[in-house]
C-alpha cells in the first residue's frame, strides 16, 4: 500500500509555538525566584557578621577590650612591651608606656661638671707660689696625699671617678653610686716632715672641708699662719626617687682628718662640696688652700 504525507493544519502549528514559549517562560522564572531567595540568604548572612564583629576602626562607639601585649605569631613585636600600658614609666627595662622608649627618664649615669669654681684662699701667708690641680672628667676629690709636721709641708689631691650601678634584683630598679680608683694630683710644697696619705671609705667622697691654720717657723722667730689640718666630711652619693624625678642627695659616712700638731690659730670653712681641685699658695708650706666645687648630677635616659 502506497503512503501519503498530510501537510498538518496552520493552527496546530501555532498551537505548538504557543505552547514552547510558555514552558520556555515558566522555567526562566523559575530560575529567577530561585537567584533572587540566594541573594536574600548571601544579605542576611553579611548583616549578622557586621553585629557580631563590629570593625574597631569606625567611629560606631563599639570598643574591642583587647589586652596589649606581645603577640606570640608577631616575633618583630619586642618582649619588653607590658601586658597593659601604664600612665608612667618605671625603672624595670620594660616599656611601660608603651611609647617605644624604655626606662624612659630613668638614671643611665653621673655627670661631674667642669671646670670647678674656686672660693677664696684660706687665710694664712700671703707668699709663695701659687698652683691649680683640677681632676679629671667624672673625678671627684676623695682625699689628700702630700707630707706634714706640725703643719703641712706639702699637699696634692686625690680624686676618684664615679660611675652608676643599678640593682636589677628588685623591681623598680634601684641605683647605687661607685667610686673607681684612686688619682693622684701633682702635689705641691716643701720636703719637710712626713708623708701622709688619708682617704674617704670606698663610695663615698668629700663633701665638706674646714681648714685650720697654725704657725709654721722657717727659723726661730719666723713663723707664718699656714696650713695645719684639714678636717672633712665624706659622704655617699645617694639616688633617690623623689615623686616622679630622680634626685642626688648626700649621705654623711664618716670624718677625714689631716691633722698637724701646733696650736691653732684660725679656720676657713670651705664651700659646701663636691670638690673637683685644690687652689694654694705654697713656700716651704702650704701657705694658703681653697677648694673648687662641683655638682654631681645624673644622666637620665
Amino acid at each position: 500500500m502506497a503512503l501519503r504525507w498530510r501537510r498538518a493544519p496552520r493552527a496546530s502549528i501555532a498551537t505548538l509555538l504557543v505552547l514552547g514559549s510558555g514552558a520556555c517562560a515558566t522555567q526562566e522564572e523559575q530560575l529567577q525566584s530561585r537567584d533572587a531567595h540566594a541573594d536574600t540568604v548571601v544579605e542576611s548572612a553579611m548583616d549578622s557578621q557586621a553585629i557580631d564583629a563590629p570593625d574597631a576602626r569606625s567611629d560606631s562607639g563599639v570598643s574591642i577590650d583587647a589586652p596589649i601585649g606581645p603577640d606570640p605569631d608577631r616575633p618583630d613585636v619586642p618582649s619588653s612591651m607590658p601586658d597593659r600600658c601604664a600612665a608612667r614609666e618605671e625603672c624595670n627595662d620594660r616599656d611601660d608606656t608603651c611609647d617605644g622608649v624604655v626606662d624612659e627618664g630613668c638614671p643611665r649615669g653621673v655627670s661631674v661638671s667642669m671646670p670647678p669654681r674656686f672660693g677664696p684662699l684660706s687665710r694664712g701667708a700671703a707668699s709663695g707660689n701659687r698652683a691649680q690641680g683640677i681632676a679629671g672628667r667624672d673625678e671627684v676629690l676623695v682625699g689628700f696625699y702630700g707630707r706634714k709636721g706640725g703643719v703641712i709641708d706639702n699637699l696634692g689631691a686625690l680624686v676618684a671617678p664615679l660611675s652608676i650601678v643599678a640593682d636589677t634584683t628588685r623591681t623598680p630598679f634601684t641605683y647605687a653610686v661607685r667610686t673607681g680608683a684612686i688619682n693622684e694630683l701633682p702635689a705641691h710644697g716643701g720636703s719637710g716632715g712626713s708623708g701622709f696619705r688619708e682617704a674617704c671609705p670606698v663610695d663615698s667622697i668629700l663633701t665638706t672641708l674646714r681648714v685650720v691654720h697654725r704657725n709654721g717657723c722657717t727659723s726661730p722667730g719666723i713663723c707664718y699662719e699656714v696650713v695645719g689640718d684639714l678636717i672633712g666630711q665624706c659622704s655617699r652619693v645617694a639616688i633617690t626617687l623623689e615623686g616622679t624625678s630622680w634626685a642626688v642627695s648626700f649621705v654623711p659616712v664618716s670624718e677625714l682628718r689631716v691633722m698637724g700638731s701646733d696650736a691653732e690659730r684660725t679656720s676657713f670653712v670651705a664651700p659646701p662640696g663636691p670638690y673637683g681641685g685644690l687652689w694654694m699658695s705654697t713656700g716651704a708650706f702650704v701657705d694658703q688652700l681653697s677648694v673648687g666645687q662641683v655638682d654631681v648630677g645624673l644622666l637620665r635616659r
